[in-house]
């Protein structure tokens, strides 16, 4: 195909920023948008979907619309102006060119905010909704899930595949969960790989895929199924320790944690995900001892404790046990940059910090004295890429405040990293507790005003498919009517793509442009797309995005357009601003 078109004319446009030509293979946008001029033929063996027009009707599930664009609304730019630019500002395609550069005095701009949901796989939350599954069903309720979120507007699903030591994908590390396959250890469903089809869904519908880790429970109150012999409690029993109902990995023990990392090094390596999330499980939260002498059990750590003072260690117990959650975290942070840096490492622990720091008024569990994680560390030392802290109260709940929480963790962090809160949106309608709507909508409203807060999560994704008193509804039609894309990350990029060189479409549409020839650093290298359209000055501009890959671009004549090309972190190129003829 390259020879082909290589020994073929093409008509690269060029701008005046870019008049350089076609300097490496001419591909478009995807499966679809390697578009040729007639004369070249297509590849008989590719395979490709029909594609729609912006605007089209939005799909049912992800496999009925790998290269569907989605398409929404954006406010309207005031007083809007637009003029073709003459050539002393720019060149232009000669006169057969169906493409024209245009000139804005103000470029629309990117919509960005992070809006996930978690997906809990432990005692059948959110997914799968019982164990035992056939890989249809799975399917069918990972296609559900990835349609309904992308229908509401969110851009990100944080799915747990990792509750107790145990795999909701294909491992060679771990046994499988009883919350998949019914009994820990047993085989996947016709050999389905549920991690690998969650993946492929939620890039076809334009949603970030973060895979969700429990770093140190090996074992969960509801499981029912005893240790796999390929558990870790088989592997290794002197790493594993039971406190109250639960087992638990000790984190004093060094071997441990490099299991746990060994376990998220290979999700890393083996699997295009773009986030690895940890939530607020560290050490236990506390047991009520049997005998009521002591207010709590003690986790039992004491022989390595003593261990440590034998070697010379000064640190009293509670420092030295934040001291093994201090080095999980930092390690995490380091090894999955190492392997690939633009996978995001994100923590969501419990929402109110250390006593010694909160603001007046603020009262309640300390996970820095209980779960020794000591968050406001770090945020300090950015070993992390967002923050979501639990901030499951009311608004109006003076001594757990949402606001003020908000507000707290935005001073702790600052601007250094991304700051998105958890929600209890599973609170509405939940017995006990029987939040309405308004009061979700009202964070989220809240969090929009906190400028260093640029997102949210819901909890649970099953709040949002059930639409709980219309919260999916009213969603949908109020806060997340138009799209929003992922804020980037920038600390983890390094160069940002190239402003596209447009390729002029066929008769189709189809949009393509330059892409370089052999491999290029990924921080230079364009894996999405994001697209302002309008049909004339006086329109409002829309925004649509997808993958290059997986979503065509096809235009309509005479609409205006401006295109921008993102890299993994959503690092933005140069815009171009153009119209086409046909």
């Amino acid at each position: 195909m390259a020879k082909a078109i290589n020994t073929r004319r093409r008509r690269a446009l060029k701008t005046g920023l870019q008049g350089l030509g076609l300097s490496g293979l001419l591909t478009g946008c995807g499966s679809l948008s390697k578009v040729l001029d007639d004369e070249i033929k297509l590849d008989p063996d590719s395979h490709t979907e029909s594609p729609q027009r912006l605007g089209g009707k939005k799909p049912t599930s992800a496999k009925e619309q790998g290269s569907a664009i989605t398409n929404h609304g954006q406010a309207p730019e005031k007083n809007p102006r637009i003029t073709t630019e003459s050539p002393a500002h720019a060149q232009r395609q000669d006169e057969s060119s169906s493409i024209n550069i245009l000139s804005l005095l103000k470029l629309p701009t990117i919509e960005r905010e992070f809006r996930a949901a978690w997906v809990a796989s432990v005692a059948n939350i959110d997914w799968p909704s019982k164990p035992g599954l056939s890989s249809a069903s799975l399917r069918a309720e990972i296609d559900r899930i990835c349609t309904q979120a992308a229908f509401i507007g969110l851009n990100a699903l944080i799915v747990q595949i990792r509750p107790s030591a145990d795999a909701l994908y294909a491992s060679a590390i771990e046994p499988t969960s009883e919350f998949l396959v019914g009994q820990q250890g047993a085989a996947l469903a016709d050999g389905f790989d549920p991690l690998s089809y969650w993946i492929q869904s939620c890039k076809q519908l334009g949603l970030e895929f973060h895979a969700w880790f429990n770093p140190y429970r090996a074992r969960h109150a509801s499981a029912k199924s005893g240790f796999h012999a390929k558990h870790l409690a088989k592997q290794q029993p002197k790493l594993v320790v039971k406190y109250g109902d639960q087992w638990w990995m000790n984190p004093a023990e060094p071997k441990a944690l490099e299991w746990s990392l060994h376990v998220i090094d290979d999700v890393v390596s083996r699997y295009d995900i773009d986030g690895v999330h940890l939530d607020d499980y560290f050490y236990p939260y506390p047991i009520q001892a049997k005998d009521k002498k002591q207010s709590a059990l003690d986790f039992p750590d004491e022989t390595q404790y003593k261990r440590y003072r034998q070697l010379g260690g000064r640190l009293d117990k509670p420092d030295w046990r934040r001291s093994h959650v201090d080095t999980m975290v930092q390690k995490l942070y380091q090894r999955v940059h190492k392997q690939k840096p633009w996978v995001r490492v994100g923590i969501s622990p419990f929402g109110i910090g250390k006593p010694a720091l909160r603001p007046a008024g603020i009262q309640g569990f300390s996970q820095y004295d209980q779960l020794f994680a000591d968050v406001e560390r770090w945020c300090s030392e950015a070993w992390l890429d967002y923050l979501a802290p639990q901030l499951y109260w009311k608004i109006e709940q003076q001594s757990q405040s949402f606001e003020v929480l908000l507000n707290y963790w935005s001073e702790r962090l600052g601007s250094k990293r991304h700051l998105w809160p958890g929600l209890y949106t599973s609170s509405i309608g939940q017995a006990g507790r029987m939040w309405t709507s308004s009061e979700i909508l009202d964070q989220i409203q809240r969090q929009g005003r906190q400028p260093l807060a640029t997102g949210h999560i819901h909890f649970s994704m099953v709040a949002l498919l059930n639409n709980r008193d219309q919260i999916a509804t009213l969603l949908h039609k109020g806060p997340y009517q138009r799209p929003s894309l992922v804020p980037s990350s920038p600390w983890l990029s390094k160069g940002r793509p190239e402003r596209p060189q447009l390729i002029a479409p066929d008769q189709r549409g189809i949009l393509s442009w330059e892409r370089p020839l052999g491999s290029q650093p990924w921080g230079t290298t364009a894996t999405r797309w994001v697209l302002h359209h309008r049909a004339n000055e006086q329109s409002p501009w829309s925004m649509t995005h997808g993958d290059v890959n997986l979503n065509p671009i096809i235009l309509k004549a005479k609409e205006q357009y401006v295109l921008r090309l993102l890299n993994r972190v959503g690092e933005a190129s140069d815009a171009i601003a153009f119209t086409w003829q046909i």
